[in-house]
């Protein structure tokens, strides 16, 4: 089970990739530690007998609202036959993920870190508030926040010894005599994460994209967007839209000729079934498809 569990809420993936950043580096004093798990797929009935410290890293969307994924978990959370004490042996951390250009800034992880202390939790660390509008002053209140957490947990503060490297996330192997990209098979692709359904994805090209932040405001860039579908595309007032870019084929092209690598190569995901060309992870997936690539090539390769 491992010292310590992290529980997300997210909306777009921010919280979910914090939490991944946390967790990767606890994984060098401790392998068997368990992946981040939603919040969604969490009972908050454990919490009580929780002997573990319980990291909770959430977003807050649109006007100090909750994620989606969070909404029954704070609903249950909420109940007022719960006593003061009916948390009395959790030990918890939050970090919250915001924006200060918002009034309610990080206004979920505000109110999750009172509720607990309500129900008679102990913080164990100060919470932290991530600002999307400082990536500098976040980068640095999170690797703050790492040391007191490897310190917390295992006595130590960093965890930069070459002996201490964590174990790769993925088991990634080329397939021997494959390279036909009909044989692939793309799970993996970050659409499944977001909650999106297959039916519901549209292509669409930029029309326009415009810049209405002040240029004399370091760290914001607000942008104002068009896109056009290829096919009618159906909405509500409300919906939430997901974008996921492509890399141009012709760049991708060019990137492999100058790493000198067979962009047909399919390689798999041990275990998950996966399975796509290098050339197909760099066009489809931008984020991970550079991640798992460099892994691809330079140490996974059997």
């Amino acid at each position: 089970m491992g010292s310590c569990l992290i529980l997300y809420a997210t909306q777009s993936g921010d919280a979910e990739d914090m939490a991944v950043r946390i967790w990767s580096p606890l994984r060098c004093f401790e392998d068997s530690l368990g992946p981040p798990v939603s919040m969604g797929e969490y009972k908050p009935a454990a919490l009580a007998q929780e002997g573990r410290l319980v990291l909770f890293v959430v977003s807050t969307t649109g006007d100090g609202v909750v994620p989606d994924e969070m909404k029954i978990f704070w609903r249950i959370l909420l109940n007022k036959n719960l006593s003061n004490t009916a948390l009395a042996d959790l030990r918890y951390c939050v970090v919250g993920l915001g924006d200060s250009g918002y009034d309610l800034f990080n206004a979920a992880a505000r109110k999750l870190d009172k509720r607990l202390l309500s129900l008679g939790a102990t913080q164990c660390l100060q919470p932290v508030l991530c600002d999307a509008a400082d990536p500098v002053a976040t980068d640095k209140a999170m690797g703050e926040f790492q040391s007191s957490l490897l310190k917390l947990l295992y006595g130590q503060t960093s965890d930069t010894s070459p002996e201490t490297i964590p174990p790769p996330l993925y088991a990634v192997k080329a397939t021997p005599g494959v390279n036909n990209e009909s044989t692939a098979t793309m799970k993996w692709s970050s659409t499944a994460s977001a909650g999106v359904s297959a039916g519901r994805l549209s292509m669409a090209s930029v029309i326009s994209n415009t810049g209405l932040s002040d240029p004399s405001v370091e760290g914001r860039d607000v942008r104002h967007v068009k896109l056009k579908t290829i096919e009618p595309t159906d909405y509500s007032p409300g919906d939430v839209v997901y974008i996921y870019p492509r890399n141009p084929s012709q760049a991708v092209e060019s990137f492999l000729d100058m790493m000198n690598l067979d962009g047909h190569q399919v390689v798999e995901i041990e275990g998950q079934g996966d399975r796509f060309s290098i050339k197909q992870a760099f066009e489809a997936n931008v984020s991970a498809s550079l991640i798992w690539t460099v892994q691809i090539w330079t140490d996974s390769v059997e």
